[in-house]
């Protein structure tokens, strides 16, 4: 794995159900710290030739159940709102805009290096590094070819390309952390001979997130690829890759395979689709493991292979059935309890204040 990734989560701060509950708190004076409101304080500076001797039973008995129950219930939601609600970081500076990139060669790659102001050296310790630029067009945004220096592309966004990013007949080429939006093809990886690693990138809405075509020896890890009309990844003719941890969601099928050999298919989660994973056309000796499905089309199925000799290990894997439009997403479930609890709490809190006033 290259630097700069995986990125700590954001850090959350009181927004949304929980600023609501310290408005209540502040209109209804609740001192939690104290265990008591700030009318039992104005209450107890009357009381004060009784102070020498300490509380009676009974507001130490009252005291008690209005503490309880008053953190209970803020525990419950400040539980809650901690899971629910999180507000990321500011954004940092936005990405560079620039036109395409197209790099033929060793020699091509130093001398765009040396003109654009990449850093880097070419080597491994000190990989040349093309990042944070924006990319917006309807053909292809970059084209890496014929390079065997070692190449870094990260924090860039692509939107709208027929193909973004391709790599080919090269090796030693890291791409991630970038964005990939629409398009047919989003990341291509083809007549490749291996050391090529793509992880941690997200492709949203293209018709084939990330194409391994005769590639071989390369790395496909811990993408998110979501809502492509084809495949989330397709391997086609492209030998002894690993595709790890990826993450797909919303697809006709998850992964693809095709006369493809020796690939190593695991830790994936796939959802939402027609189908999980897709062998066909005489592949050998793949492994299928390991991961986790959930698929919508009966008639498809989880795991499908199709015109593959029995040669290939498929085993470990979680698949179910879920049916169109099943399911709920948690963290909405999540947010509308928090709701809920705060309303009731407020609405308990009213009545109180009420009673005490009457």
């Amino acid at each position: 794995m290259v630097a700069g990734f995986p990125a700590p989560r954001p850090a959350y701060r009181p927004e949304g159900p929980l600023a609501f509950l310290i408005i209540i708190i502040d209109t209804y004076g609740i001192n939690i710290r104290n265990g008591v409101s700030h009318a039992q304080a104005g209450r107890g500076a009357h009381r004060a030739d009784r102070g020498a001797r300490g509380p009676t039973t009974s507001s130490i008995r009252g005291m008690g159940m209005r503490s309880k129950l008053l953190i209970t219930a803020l525990s419950a939601i400040l539980l809650l709102s901690s899971v629910a609600v999180y507000v990321p970081p500011t954004a940092g500076a936005a990405p560079t805009a620039s036109g395409p990139i197209y790099i033929e060669g060793d020699p091509d790659l130093v001398a765009q290096a040396a003109a654009n102001g990449w850093p880097g050296s070419g080597t491994e310790a000190d990989p040349y590094v093309i990042a944070g630029l924006s990319f917006t067009g309807n053909d292809w945004a970059m084209l890496i070819t014929l390079v065997n220096l070692h190449l870094v592309i990260r924090d860039c966004t692509f939107d709208g390309y027929y193909a973004a990013l391709q790599i080919s007949a090269t090796t030693n080429v890291t791409v991630t952390n970038n964005t990939i939006i629409g398009g047919y093809e989003a990341i291509i990886v083809h007549n490749t001979d291996g050391g090529n690693e793509i992880s941690e990138n997200t492709v949203d809405g293209a018709s084939i997130g990330i194409f391994l075509r005769n590639a071989c020896n390369n790395t496909v890890a811990n993408n998110t690829v979501v809502d492509t009309s084809d495949y989330g990844f397709l391997v086609e003719g492209s030998d002894n890759n690993t595709i790890q941890g990826n993450y797909v969601m919303s697809s006709w099928c998850g992964i693809g395979l095709a006369f493809s050999d020796n690939n190593s298919i695991d830790t994936n989660t796939i959802t939402e689709v027609d189908t999980g994973i897709f062998l066909a056309y005489l592949g050998y000796d793949n492994v299928i493991s390991g991961n986790h499905i959930e698929y919508t089309d009966e008639d498809m199925g989880g795991i499908v292979a199709a015109d593959t000799p029995n040669k290939n290990i498929i085993t470990g894997n979680a698949v179910k059935f879920v049916g169109k439009g099943s399911g709920a997403d948690s963290t909405v479930i999540i947010v509308a309890a928090t709701i809920v609890i705060v309303v009731i709490l407020a609405a308990a809190l009213v009545v109180y204040r009420t009673k005490k006033s009457a």
